[in-house]
């Protein structure tokens, strides 16, 4: 049985995190972009490697956190990122951070899991 819903636990840079239980989080599945090109013998296909970003995960933080995750959003040197699903999947790899805007009703901070090169699975 599939099982679906917030992320249970995140981790960057040895460093747990809050997620707010109503992240509703997407993720870039594939690392192409595919696409046709028409030529006149019928077409060609094109693929884009792409990063298979994971986007829209929303942290409640406090002072402290915030200024951590803005501290790792602006460092050069990739970090160990890991996470894991309502479903027990755990997923970790090497990457960095991008950060929206913070909204200070509730401390939520949304921010986007880049990986450097793709995220290493680890199924239940």
């Amino acid at each position: 049985m599939a099982i679906s819903g917030s992320l249970k636990e995140l981790t960057i840079a040895g460093q747990s995190f809050n997620v707010a239980a109503d992240t509703n989080f997407s993720a870039q599945l594939s690392g192409f972009e595919n696409s046709r090109i028409k030529h006149s013998g019928g077409s060609m296909k094109k693929m884009i490697g792409q990063i298979r970003n994971i986007e829209n995960v929303v942290v409640i933080v406090n002072g402290n956190e915030r200024s951590a995750l803005k501290n790792l959003s602006e460092a050069t040197d990739d970090f160990i990122i890991s996470f894991v699903e309502a479903s027990g999947d755990n997923y970790q790899g090497l990457g960095s951070i991008n950060l929206e805007p913070w909204e200070n009703e509730e401390n939520r901070l949304p921010i986007t899991l880049q990986p450097a090169d793709d995220w290493t699975a680890l199924l239940s």
